[in-house]
């Protein structure tokens, strides 16, 4: 993939430096895991996360609201992933994470933005 493409159409939705709660389900677990999506627009994000799923994996997310509650769900799929091998002070990884993309744009005002 043309990485100048990519990052152009990557860019084109409105950013904001934010931070919600979803619950996301992938080849990772069989249950499903609660992450912290940063930098949310209507078309993707950004997942801080210890283990990352390879790319183009497509993956089922459900969006939280402030109690932990389902708002609603959705598809996306994963552009990128950068996984450190340098673990921070406490023993995580603080550079990890993967970049999601949402089969559809979702409604920004539905999610419980923090921040």
């Amino acid at each position: 993939m043309n990485m100048r493409a990519y990052v152009s159409e990557h860019r084109r939705a409105e950013r904001h430096p934010t931070s919600a709660w979803f619950r996301l389900y992938t080849s990772l677990s069989s249950g499903g895991y609660t992450v912290k999506l940063e930098n949310i627009s209507s078309t993707g994000a950004l997942v801080r996360t210890r283990f990352c799923p390879p790319e183009g994996e497509q993956v089922t997310f459900v969006a939280l609201n402030e109690f932990y509650r389902p708002i609603f769900s959705g598809n996306a799929v994963i552009r990128w992933t950068n996984e450190s091998d340098q673990s921070d002070f406490f023993g995580g990884h603080r550079d990890n994470g993967f970049g999601i993309q949402f089969a559809q744009p979702i409604d920004l005002s539905q999610v419980s933005l923090e921040g």
